[in-house]
């Protein structure tokens, strides 16, 4: 039996469209604050566990109150498969639970089961209003429109088979583990079919330890002082002995009492939960219910006995749910949390739901069970967003490519804009340019520059744009190299195509056609800029003429030199071979040399051994990092100077978005 899919309407910040999020076996929801991840877990919990709604959790559009609405009606439903039919497996206690429940859309489809929670609020004489709440199985199928008799009340009962456990963000960890009936620990111990031998002789030596508590002398001091002073004030019979005990003759009670302790470790010393930090807490309460839904499992597949170790059923289902579990973790430990949950996961009778802000978690997770939540403003709606890959079965070596690109980056989702860039001197030279001219860091700013080679841009401008994560994009222009220049404009022009943007938006004006562009002359460079300039109108620009770091070295070739000591550089017969230098830089068998001047050529031996031998992010950080903002601003190349006045345009907007 497992949960596949969630559906939410009218549910607080999900607004009067139904809102569906399907549900893996382990599901990490994402997105910034407020955008309605807490809700999702609220709503299950309410229809699992508290089966009440209040006030607040009705939805109210912007711009008006509940009460001006006078009515208003919400519903949560849960939908859950059952696998085990696939397997054959009649014998499930998941079947024989829910079988009257299930849900047959076809003669040849899969069973399925809804839940639904209905609840209704009216203005009335209460100052609150007034709220019905009912749970139904829904017995029809999804596409047919619900009537009255096509539900069927759901029992408290049943409903308890299925089991959620809810870790709110701020949380009491030591309260989860301990003292508290809903605690693993008690829901465990209660289950034991405990023989009246033990409960025999857990009372006789519980009166053992009281009578021996109440033999010492202050003890009877302090057990008399009680009983006196309290019979001043109490006339009711039924309560008129105070004493002291040391435990309890309850078994129940001494349940609730019951804690974890490690034994003594090699200082012989006995330690407690409390004794352990909030990190260790939450690493332990996740080996603890990986523990017991192992033996849940066993349990459900012992033969029927009459001394059989449980007494209880079982739930047939454990959903855990955790909000933020990076809290109270040291990020070293980090991978070791989210592996016991994936162990978890596994388990048949068990699934996962996570909540995070946090990218040291989220590259942890297959991207295909994350689920991007974006809140609205402007319909006061939240939307749930899975994230989109390439075609797995036809687009194998994409599909891998992006699957990484995304789990190496996953600060994207959490970005207010988004700068796809070539590789890793994009990452250095882009927040220097950007504090500079917008006069924020990009962290402040809320922007991730993300390098990505140029390969496959077109998938992440489509998981962005599913997303609706504001992005822009700077590649090289490559001129004079294999696929560059209007070979690299062409396959921008298909992408932004297969994106969904219309040719007649993309074509310059005297432009009518994109035909064999790939082939058009790479000299008519007045032709080339005013394809650039359009697609910059479009979010995407190039590093001209050939990429980022030859564009930064033509404008401050000095930056450059400066930071070599007097033995450093290229050779004085190696700069006079500008022609071999400039091949070597353009790569290939036969580049063509010509597409750049002398000035340019003369640059090459230079770009050779700053990028291509000592390395681009040393060369790059080590020239810039004693410039000025205002000194940056004088040499910034023109086209990063269009991207930069492009992001100063963007984020306004966004920022008052978030």
């Amino acid at each position: 039996m497992k949960l596949i899919k969630l559906k939410l309407k009218n549910y607080r910040c999900f607004g009067d469209e139904e809102t569906v999020l399907n549900v893996d076996d382990m599901t990490v929801l994402i997105g910034n604050n407020s955008s309605g991840k807490t809700a999702v877990l609220s709503a299950l919990n309410s229809l699992l566990n508290s089966r009440t709604v209040s006030k607040s959790d009705f939805h109210v559009p912007p711009g008006v109150t509940l009460q001006q609405l006078a009515r208003q009606e919400l519903y949560i439903e849960a939908v859950f498969s059952f696998p085990e039919l696939a397997e054959d497996d009649d014998s499930s206690p998941a079947i024989a639970q829910y079988f009257e429940s299930f849900v047959v859309p076809n003669p040849d489809g899969d069973p399925y089961m809804r839940i639904r929670l209905i609840a209704t609020w009216e203005d009335s004489c209460d100052a609150d209003g007034s709220i019905n709440c009912d749970i139904f199985y829904v017995k029809c199928a999804e596409e047919i429109e619900i009537a009255e008799d096509s539900k069927v009340r759901a029992k408290a009962v049943d409903l308890s088979r299925i089991r959620f456990i809810y870790i709110p963000a701020v949380r009491d960890t030591t309260k989860q583990l301990i003292n508290s009936q809903s605690s693993l620990m008690n829901r465990l111990l209660s289950g034991i079919n405990w023989s009246q031998a033990t409960k025999d002789i857990i009372k006789e030596k519980s009166a053992e330890l009281n009578k021996q508590f109440l033999q010492e002398t202050g003890t009877k001091m302090a057990a008399q002082a009680i009983n006196e002073t309290w019979k001043q004030f109490d006339f009711e019979t039924r309560f008129e002995n105070a004493n002291l005990t040391f435990s309890t003759n309850d078994l129940e009670t001494a349940i609730r009492k019951s804690e974890v302790r490690f034994l003594p470790n090699e200082e012989d010393q006995e330690s407690s939960i409390q004794d352990i930090g909030d990190g260790l807490k939450s690493l332990f309460y996740i080996s603890l219910a990986s523990s017991i839904l192992k033996l849940e499992h066993e349990i459900a597949n012992l033969p029927p006995s009459d001394d059989a170790p449980f007494s209880r059923n079982v739930p047939l289902l454990t959903i855990l749910s955790v909000e933020e579990p990076e809290n109270h973790i040291a990020p070293h430990i980090l991978g070791r949390t989210i592996d016991g949950l994936k162990k978890v996961a596994v388990n048949n009778n068990a699934q996962v739901l996570l909540t995070t802000h946090s990218p040291a978690i989220v590259k942890r997770i297959e991207p295909e069970s994350i689920r991007y939540l974006r809140f609205k403003h402007d319909i006061g709606k939240t939307t749930i967003r899975a994230l989109t890959l390439p075609d797995k079965d036809h687009a194998q070596g994409r599909f891998k490519y992006i699957k990484e690109a995304i789990t190496a980056y996953p600060e994207i989702y959490f970005a207010s804009l988004v700068i796809l860039g070539e590789g890793e001197s994009e990452e250095v030279v882009l927040p220097k340019i950007l504090k500079a001219k917008i006069g924020q860091t990009t962290d402040i700013s809320g922007i991730s520059v993300v390098p990505l080679g140029g390969r496959h841009v077109n998938h992440l401008w489509r998981l962005l744009n599913d997303l609706e994560i504001p992005f822009l994009t700077l590649l090289d222009l490559d001129l004079g190299r294999w696929g560059g220049g209007w070979g690299r404009l062409s396959y921008v022009v298909d992408q932004l195509v297969a994106n969904g943007v219309q040719i007649t938006d993309i074509l310059p004006d005297g432009e009518t056609s994109t035909d064999d562009m790939f082939n058009w002359n790479a000299t008519e460079r007045t032709r080339m800029s005013k394809w650039i300039s359009k697609l910059e109108t479009l979010g995407v620009f190039f590093s001209s003429p050939l990429d980022l770091d030859f564009m930064m070295l033509s404008k401050c070739l000095d930056n450059y030199t400066n930071i070599l000591s007097d033995h450093e550089g290229p050779k004085a017969e190696t700069l006079a071979k500008t022609s071999e230098a400039t091949k070597i830089a353009l790569k290939g068998d036969d580049p063509d040399i010509s597409l750049y001047d002398n000035d340019k050529q003369k640059l090459m031996p230079w770009y050779n051994y700053f990028f291509l031998t000592r390395g681009k992010p040393t060369s790059h950080l080590e020239a810039l990092s004693d410039l000025s903002d205002s000194e940056i601003i004088r040499i910034i190349p023109q086209p990063l100077d269009a991207l930069a006045t492009a992001v100063q345009q963007a984020l306004p907007q966004q920022q008052t978005s978030q």
